[in-house]
Parts: C-alpha cells; sequence; structure tokens
C-alpha cells in the first residue's frame, strides 16, 4: 500500500489492522514516529509533505512490518493447528464415509477444517469428524477450497452415492461455519 491509500492502480480502505498500525509505529519509531494518538490515516498525510525518498524508504518500512506481521499470523495459526490436532482424539477408524471401504487406509476428516476454523476466529476447535478414504478426504477439501472462493466443482464418473455424500459433507461445512460465532469464543 502507498502512503496515499493506493495499492497499485486501485484504492484501498485507508483504515489499518489495529496490530498493522502498531507495527508500522514500532517499525518507523527511529525514522518517522508517529504523535501520541496519532491514527494511521493522520500519519500518512504527515508522511506525505516528506521528501520522495523518504516516503520510499516509510513505504518499505510499511512493507517490512506487514511482512513481518504475517509471519507472526501465521506461526501463530500452525501453532494453533498443531494443538488442535494433539488434543484429536478421533476414536477408532472406520470404512470411509462417502464409499463404504478402505476401514485401514481411511483419515479423520474434520467437517470444518481446522484451517477455516482459525481464520473464522474460533478460539476452541470444533473437532466433528468423520472419517474418509484418501481420496474422498482429498475431493472432499477440493470441495471445500471452491465453496469459500464461492465455485462451483464439477465432478464425473463418481458414483451417485458417494457424490450425494460428499454434498451432504459441504452442507454441513457450511452450518457449522455459520453458526461458529454462536457457539464460540472468537479470539480478539
Amino acid at each position: 500500500m502507498t502512503l496515499d491509500g493506493r495499492a497499485g492502480d486501485h484504492m484501498v480502505s485507508r483504515d489499518v489492522d489495529p496490530e498493522l498500525w502498531e507495527a508500522i509505529k514500532a517499525e518507523v519509531a527511529a525514522t518517522f514516529p508517529p504523535q501520541p494518538e496519532e491514527t494511521f490515516i493522520a500519519w500518512c498525510a504527515r508522511a506525505r509533505e516528506e521528501s520522495h525518498n523518504r516516503r520510499a524508504l516509510l513505504a518499505a518500512e510499511i512493507g517490512l512490518a506487514s511482512n513481518r506481521l504475517q509471519r507472526d499470523r501465521q506461526r501463530r495459526k500452525s501453532a494453533w493447528i498443531a494443538a488442535a490436532r494433539l488434543a484429536f482424539d478421533p476414536g477408532a477408524r472406520s470404512g470411509c464415509a462417502c464409499c463404504g471401504k478402505y476401514e485401514g487406509l481411511t483419515e479423520a476428516h474434520h467437517i470444518l477444517p481446522l484451517a477455516v476454523q482459525y481464520d473464522a476466529g474460533a478460539v476452541s476447535p470444533i473437532h466433528e469428524h468423520i472419517w474418509l478414504c484418501p481420496t474422498h478426504h482429498a475431493a472432499q477439501h477440493v470441495f471445500i477450497s471452491a465453496l469459500l472462493a464461492n465455485k462451483t466443482v464439477r465432478i464425473s464418473g463418481v458414483p451417485p452415492a458417494e457424490t450425494d455424500a460428499l454434498h451432504w459433507l459441504n452442507v454441513r461445512c457450511v452450518e457449522l461455519l455459520i453458526s461458529l460465532p454462536n457457539w464460540l469464543r472468537v479470539r480478539k
């Protein structure tokens, strides 16, 4: 993002994530510190008065702060998912919920994947799960990715009963995602 609120040729919101603003303040403290109680927008307005070289330096520092914050958030997400997996006890294996086969190969699939739960703000994971064979497990994650991107996945050559089972999983995933704010504490 440039100091005038533009990202490339497109205008973006001038509001900034409070956590990012704190990271930016820490990054620019030595070169162009914000005034006490100064907002990001006011700081940007003041920074626009600086020379081109100084603005370029500040833009680079904003990029560094943003990259560092993104890495920190990814580390927190990875740690949350790892902790949720450690606490997860799926119980005894059973055959695939879609095809009924491959009991020895099935994998526990969280109906609402842990990464989606974290991104939605869950503090405590929902461990509602089913057993899926590797093929249907991979297919389900393709469907979930498409669902979250508001796209349609067309499949062919899959028996109707298995297609219906995959569809039911998507419906249940959406139900859990919609109800998430109602029954979980959400991270701040």
